[in-house]
């Protein structure tokens, strides 16, 4: 199926269909323990008992029921809201972001660990030559081997992040959704500072309630930089941030 979009008066038509959607998401796993992050351990399941009862097939229940204990900042791609920095705790339970997104997949290479402005519009102009939109949703990858390299923990390992010059660059660009293969868009430590997020969610000073910044994606490298359709599934979890799974498909301007 091909499906149009109208875009800033351009339009785009997407490929969608179930061989062409790509998975950018990391599971929940307790089983491997990754990925994880924030210097948590692994996630954890085990078996509801109740008396005789136990909710597992392997030790002799008729069904399985697991009490699972995760974060989902640290344990798998994850979308957060502005609640994640605001003292108003916007939970990620009111029906958004949209379903469908227009998005653009760029590989940025860090320059001494930042992710600077001008890498971002030499990788923009590589994939949209001659136009000056910007999709109101951003994919960022940093790493360009397998995707299951991904799946490792973070914690202590000084990851890229953004230069606040980028973040104040997308919102001005109207940017509503960023995507990033990193477990935070600020460095590991920067003593509470969250510049990066400051900024892209408006706090304190003009805070965007619509924007989300997802992070611990993972891109396959088959991928290429490009336009998508982003379907940014997310489950209506009352909280900051709740595990997502962003699907996308191919697509280009008409």
């Amino acid at each position: 199926m091909k499906l149009s979009l109208e875009f800033k008066g351009k339009t785009v038509v997407a490929e969608v269909a179930p061989d062409r959607a790509v998975d950018l998401s990391l599971p929940v796993d307790p089983v491997s323990g990754l990925p994880r992050a924030w210097y948590k351990g692994p996630a954890t399941q085990q078996p509801v008992r109740n008396g005789d009862w136990i909710g597992s097939v392997a030790e002799g229940g008729a069904v399985n029921f697991y009490d699972q204990q995760f974060n989902p900042h640290a344990h798998c791609t994850h979308t957060e809201t502005l609640g994640h920095i605001d003292g108003g705790k916007q939970p990620l339970s009111e029906g958004y972001p949209p379903a469908h997104l227009l998005a653009v997949l760029v590989t940025l290479a860090p320059d001494e660990n930042v992710l600077t402005l001008d890498a971002f519009w030499a990788a923009l102009s590589a994939v949209m030559p001659g136009n000056d939109v910007v999709p109101q949703a951003v994919i960022v990858r940093t790493h360009t081997g397998p995707k299951n390299d991904l799946l490792r923990d973070w914690s202590n390992t000084s990851p890229p992040y953004f230069d606040p010059e980028l973040m104040r660059a997308l919102v001005k660009h109207g940017v509503e959704h960023l995507l990033v293969d990193l477990p935070s868009v600020d460095p590991e430590v920067d003593g509470g500072e969250l510049a990066a997020h400051h900024v892209f969610f408006g706090v304190p000073s003009a805070p965007r309630k619509t924007a989300t910044i997802t992070e611990l994606i993972a891109v396959p490298p088959a991928a290429p930089d490009g336009i998508f359709l982003l379907n940014l599934q997310v489950a209506p979890w009352v909280n900051d941030a709740a595990p997502s799974r962003p699907l996308i498909y191919p697509a280009h301007w008409a």
